[in-house]
């Protein structure tokens, strides 16, 4: 935020600087037009006068303090961290994703039992790389839908990543109710395929992936699931 606040005041200034330049052509302008007796077309139309009276320095110096404030107006609606708790896992988010999350807390606050709310507030979570945040919005969106397989795979997707990538024993247990309400959920058997993979378990990698393409209850790119099938292949061929 500091950076945006020197980058805000930067513009603002140069911004005031061309208008402060501007100013003072224009007073020599009139100065010079004065000292040859001549009138000017300007004059005719009484526009010296204004000339004269355009603002002096104490004026821009309002101008450029009005820019800053109004740009931190904007900022402050759009994504700040005065409303933020502390201690994030990613204290490095991205002020769109800020300003998301900030949006979607505001909306959980005022209905705190819509289950549409809460995923949203959990994705934004997980989009800011806030996985504590986004298990707690999940087990508050488990207390209203009940076990749902969807949402304990995702659930269980936040908690790997909490515990730096590793499927504890409590990640395990979520993963395990996912699956008996739903062998093929779709988030679950992405997390165990894609952390066989990375540790080179490609056989059981290919069959987790397998399992998910007999998924028909929910929406996912085949192709790609095809693609890590065969990338899983040729990992073991070499």
């Amino acid at each position: 935020m500091n950076q945006l606040i020197v980058a805000m005041f930067a513009v603002s200034s140069v911004f005031a600087m061309m208008l402060w330049r501007h100013h003072r052509y224009l007073q020599t302008t009139a100065r010079q037009t004065n000292n040859n007796g001549e009138v000017s077309g300007d004059q005719l139309l009484g526009t010296d006068s204004m000339v004269s009276n355009r603002p002096g320095a104490h004026s821009l110096v309002l101008i450029n303090l009005t820019l800053i404030t109004i740009a931190g107006l904007v900022y402050s609606q759009l994504g700040h961290f005065s409303n933020w708790n502390k201690g994030f896992e990613n204290e490095h988010i991205d002020y769109l994703i800020v300003a998301q999350i900030n949006k979607d807390r505001r909306l959980a606050s005022e209905q705190p039992t819509n289950p549409q709310v809460l995923k949203d507030l959990a994705h934004s979570y997980v989009q800011g790389g806030l996985y504590r945040e986004a298990v707690e919005t999940f087990d508050q969106l488990l207390a209203i839908t009940g076990s749902n397989a969807e949402i304990l795979g995702l659930k269980a997707t936040s908690m790997y990543y909490r515990d730096g990538r590793s499927l504890g024993p409590e990640t395990m247990a979520v993963i395990e109710e996912a699956l008996d309400l739903y062998p093929a959920e779709l988030n679950t058997r992405l997390l165990l395929g894609t952390d066989a993979f990375i540790h080179s378990n490609f056989d059981e990698a290919i069959a987790h992936w397998q399992v998910l393409l007999t998924n028909d209850n929910q929406n996912f790119n085949r192709n790609a699931i095809n693609n890590a099938i065969t990338r899983a292949k040729i990992a073991k061929e070499g």
